[in-house]
């Protein structure tokens, strides 16, 4: 599943928890008050409650709907990295037998090339599993289980009925005719299991009876039957099963267990009160229930069946009901009354807040977009040969690409000149109520072009050139292809900012990527044009390659202090702690100037979340920072961070062995250790600071005292020997 999947699936099953957890919450109130009489009206409330989160979960999520309220805003770092629209993979030419790799393939192998251990293996996959992936996995695990186990129970449903067989008794098929009629449904199929304990209705309308039930005099029988008949014609059973799957598959609302329970209770109460009216009383299903009761004993009560008798509480409260002379509660609910209260429970989709990544995330709309359009193909061969399927949507419009082969334009992107023998290349764009389409083929050596409008073969004119022109150019954005030589291009004929202007137009991570590695090759940026560079790349690019954009622009701009902060804000947003790393690693590299892009460089680095990529940052530091008071003191602040005691050991004992700090930087540096919780490695990193300390009283002083809160006697009188 791609990872724009993950994230949407992630926000909507947030989403349906809060939603479904309201109408579950308000069904409940509603119905237990006991304001509320009518059954019907109770199963109707219970029934929408239980599917109504689903939907105006879907809703919100595909951007059919947006919510009054504010969005409730999630971490991005609780998300999956988000990849580009568009990734083209390549393969190797046959011939050459040429080896590359694709652009994921190119993420996960030049990380594991620059890590030289195992620990940062093991980090890098570990650093993936985000919030959402890690929710989605523990989903996916219980709801398949879950499922299973329902299947286990329909097979064990249908072992223990098989042998059953057709009952023939005519007093017993005649009453269910007499009883069909007036319930105005086609007779069920009705059969015979000796052993079971009581009558049932399967989700396929049929109905099984034990052997006792031929034996029961005739108004018991009917109402039997009348009872069974009601489940039939409700379609209970069926309603049974689809509530334990939604049971099961969306197990982490425990409130459905309620509902689904809630739901079989007013079932049996509405089967009830139908039997009682055929029979003229209720004392004969009275009867019957008692008689199902009894035989319980010492057999396992069927599952997913509608089964007459199967909870002695609830028994007692169905007797009661039957034998009282009270006011029936059974009578339907009009048509539109049922419409109206749908329509109250679904227009809750207007109000109620749904979930994304940041308050200032993409909304639910262009999620499903980033979706829809993650599921396209693009591939391009060593020696340029294409395999296109994409479908892009954006707003109100839909742009669909399918072809193969090399294909090459003019410069001006106004024609295709070339295209391979068994090429084909379709373009079908549909916006403002117009579809336009194109298709390039070779046809003898030469290329061939067909034109429609709104499904009608059209001729080439002056608003279709016009038309193809734009298209070729959305094409070149959405495959990455010739990037360079298209970069260089745009940059001959307008500059920086043509470049840029292009830039801003390209949707995949991928493609911008390759457009902005040349562009930092040709030229050095200005301060205004870095800021919207980086800008750009921070809003547009996964965070692999973003990483690598930011590397390439340290590696070759020498960025002015403005740049800097620039760079920090775009680093920021880098999502992924090892490719963060790597990016400020990268960055330090090229540092020069004021401290206070130190500063910043720190600041940034605090946004890493792993605990182990923060010490590998901080401790890549160690032999480039400048030893100012205020850096070593944010440098020590950063390093608090640092939540694993082994990890903070090593990074303040990487600063103190490097040692040359003033008492203020030796102050702070012992203020972090403080944070270290185990008296093992607590006295390893005093001993490294003893050995470079000087001994100024009031570092001594400092020393002495974190000395003395060391549990361990052993630990603590290593640290206070090492002073």
């Amino acid at each position: 599943m791609t990872t724009v999947a993950v994230n949407a699936l992630f926000l909507g099953v947030m989403t349906y928890l809060v939603h479904s957890s309201i109408f579950l919450l308000t069904a409940w109130g509603l119905t237990s008050l006991k304001v509320i009489k009518n059954l019907g009206l109770k199963e109707l409330i219970w029934r929408l409650a239980m599917f109504a989160g689903i939907f105006t979960s879907i809703l919100q999520l595909s951007g059919s709907i947006d919510p009054l309220l504010q969005p409730i805003g999630i971490p991005e770092r609780a998300a999956v990295a988000e990849r580009p629209f568009f990734e083209p993979t390549t393969t190797p030419d046959a011939s050459a037998a040429a080896v590359t790799k694709t652009t994921k393939a190119a993420d996960d192998l030049g990380a594991l090339v620059e890590k030289p251990g195992l620990l940062d293996k093991t980090q890098q996959r570990t650093d993936r599993w985000s919030a959402a992936s890690l929710t989605m996995l523990v989903w996916a695990i219980f709801g398949i289980a879950l499922l299973l186990q329902l299947g286990m129970l329909i097979i064990n449903l249908r072992s223990r009925l098989s042998g059953r067989c057709r009952v023939s008794d005519p007093r017993v098929l005649q009453l269910l005719f007499e009883l069909a009629a007036a319930l105005e449904v086609r007779p069920p199929k009705i059969s015979m299991k000796r052993e079971l304990a009581g009558p049932f209705c399967l989700a396929s309308g049929e109905i099984v009876i034990p052997a006792w039930v031929i034996e029961l005099p005739e108004q018991q029988l009917r109402a039997l039957l009348a009872h069974e008949l009601a489940h039939h014609k409700r379609h209970d059973p069926q309603w049974l099963i689809v509530g334990r799957v939604i049971q099961g598959v969306l197990f982490f609302q425990p409130l459905n267990v309620v509902a689904n329970r809630e739901l079989v209770r007013l079932a049996e109460f509405a089967c009830d009160a139908w039997s009682k009216k055929q029979c003229k009383t209720g004392l004969a299903l009275v009867e019957c229930l008692a008689q199902c009761a009894r035989r319980q004993f010492g057999h396992t009560p069927a599952v997913l069946v509608m089964a007459m008798a199967s909870s002695r509480s609830s028994l007692i409260e169905r007797s009661q009901v039957l034998l009282e002379n009270v006011r029936d509660h059974t009578a339907p609910v009009p048509f539109m009354a049922r419409l109206a209260i749908a329509a109250v429970f679904l227009s809750t989709a207007l109000v109620f807040p749904s979930f994304a990544l940041d308050k200032s995330a993409a909304p639910a709309k262009r999620l499903l977009t980033e979706m829809r359009a993650d599921s396209s193909h693009v591939s391009i061969d060593s020696d340029g040969y294409m395999r296109l399927d994409i479908e892009y949507l954006l707003n109100d419009r839909k742009l669909k690409v399918k072809g193969k082969g090399r294909f090459g334009f003019n410069t001006e992107e106004t024609a295709m000149t070339s295209i391979s023998e068994d090429g084909f290349l379709d373009i079908e764009d549909s916006a403002g109520g117009n579809t336009r389409r194109v298709r390039f083929s070779n046809r003898e050596g030469a290329v061939a072009t067909i034109f429609w409008l709104n499904g009608e073969q059209v001729a080439s004119d002056r608003q279709m050139q016009d038309w193809l022109g734009g298209i070729i150019g959305e094409f070149y954005r959405l495959t990455g292809l010739d990037a360079e030589a298209r970069t260089r291009r745009i940059f001959e004929r307008g500059g920086v900012q043509s470049v840029l202007d292009e830039m801003a137009l390209i949707p995949g991570s991928y493609t911008f990527r390759k457009y902005a590695a040349t562009l930092l090759e040709l030229v050095r940026l200005g301060d205004q044009e870095s800021i919207r560079f980086l800008k750009m790349a921070a809003a547009t690019m996964s965070s692999y390659d973003l990483r690598e954009t930011l590397a390439a622009y340290t590696g070759s701009q020498s960025p002015s202090d403005m740049e800097w902060a620039a760079f920090a804000a775009a680093a920021a947003s880098v999502t992924s702690s090892y490719d963060l790393r790597e990016t400020l690693l990268a960055a330090s590299d090229s540092f020069s100037g004021p401290t206070r892009n130190w500063r910043t460089l720190l600041q940034t680095a605090g946004n890493i979340s792993s605990s182990y990529d923060l010490r590998m940052t901080l401790t890549g530091f160690v032999h480039k920072i400048p030893k100012d008071d205020a850096v070593i003191e944010l440098l020590a602040a950063t390093a608090q961070k640092v939540s694993s005691n082994y990890d903070l050991r090593e990074t303040l004992s990487a600063y103190a062995g490097e040692g040359g700090y003033s008492t203020a930087g030796w102050l702070a540096l012992l203020g972090a250790a403080r944070d270290i919780g185990s008296d093992y490695d607590l006295r390893s990193t005093l001993i490294v600071i003893a050995a470079q300390m000087p001994r100024d009283e009031a570092l001594v002083s400092r020393y002495r005292a974190m000395a003395a809160e060391i549990r361990s006697r052993h630990d603590r009188k290593q640290a206070e020997s090492a002073l």
